[in-house]
């Protein structure tokens, strides 16, 4: 119960201090302690699963190099994939477009996400495994997100760029999701599934706070806000395509353990 409350407390403080920040109009030092309390709460919660004689995060399993890397590029991977939400209608809005207009330029990116997903064991090599998809579709993220930061921000280019940042997207999230559950133990996959949940949550919330940021911060130059955010969204994916080339610590060999390991299929987006 204590570690579930730190862990609720630290998501919730540290998102509430992003979002304070994004223009909120909060003064500067309740930002601060908003920070400070969501690193205590992380720091707690830290401390207390290493001694808990029931700890709800096993840090020998979630901590290990292939699990907490797959958690950090889920959380970017969801982060990419709702920043544009909240970006380009506000994007095209401002610059004369009616908000219907806006949505069919918008549906370029889970468009391209759905064909990517449901395509990719027709198209890819069948030898590919988890994490050269996270690999090829986190980089194809990546160089959609940096082309649309030097594109015009025009309709016509704005939708290509989302329909590749969403197919690549589409390659890198169940891939992910994938390899992240088929290295833990059988007993931790139920934990792990709800972490990779949260790290879904968490990566929207951030990217939908993050694009806030941007605009916000830039008000009087609405150009430059929408490039920053766009590399930001870039810069996110670049990190997604780091944690597929860590190596992989599989305890697919282990008793109790999710059989598939490393060559394992794609499976649900979790």
């Amino acid at each position: 119960m204590i570690g579930l409350v730190l862990l609720a407390g630290a998501a919730t403080v540290l998102l509430l201090a992003v979002s304070a920040a994004s223009g909120l109009g909060w003064p500067s030092w309740v930002i601060a302690v908003l920070l400070a309390a969501g690193a205590a709460s992380a720091l707690g919660l830290w401390r207390w699963e290493r001694r808990a004689a029931v700890p709800l995060i096993d840090a020998a399993v979630v901590g290990g190099g292939a699990v907490a890397a797959g958690l950090a590029g889920a959380l970017c991977g969801y982060l990419v994939l709702f920043g544009p939400l909240v970006l380009v209608p506000q994007v095209l809005v401002a610059a004369g477009l009616s908000e219907s207009h806006a949505g069919v330029v918008l549906s370029a990116l889970p468009a391209g996400f759905a064909v990517a997903a449901l395509t990719a064991d027709h198209l890819l090599p069948r030898r590919w495994g988890n994490r050269p998809r996270c690999l090829a579709g986190a980089l194809i993220a990546a160089t959609a997100a940096g082309a649309a930061t030097i594109a015009p921000v025009t309709p016509g280019p704005l939708a290509a760029c989302l329909g590749l940042l969403g197919a690549g997207l589409g390659l890198f999230v169940p891939a992910n999701n994938a390899a992240v559950m088929a290295v833990v133990p059988a007993r931790m996959s139920a934990t792990v599934g709800g972490l990779i949940n949260m790290a879904r949550g968490m990566g929207t919330a951030l990217g939908i706070a993050a694009v806030t940021l941007a605009l916000f911060t830039t008000s009087r130059s609405p150009t430059i806000g929408t490039r920053i955010a766009l590399a930001g969204l870039g810069f996110a994916a670049l990190v997604a395509a780091l944690t597929a080339t860590l190596p992989p610590r599989s305890r697919a060999s282990q008793p109790g353990t999710v059989a598939g390991g490393e060559r394992g299929r794609p499976g649900p987006l979790a």
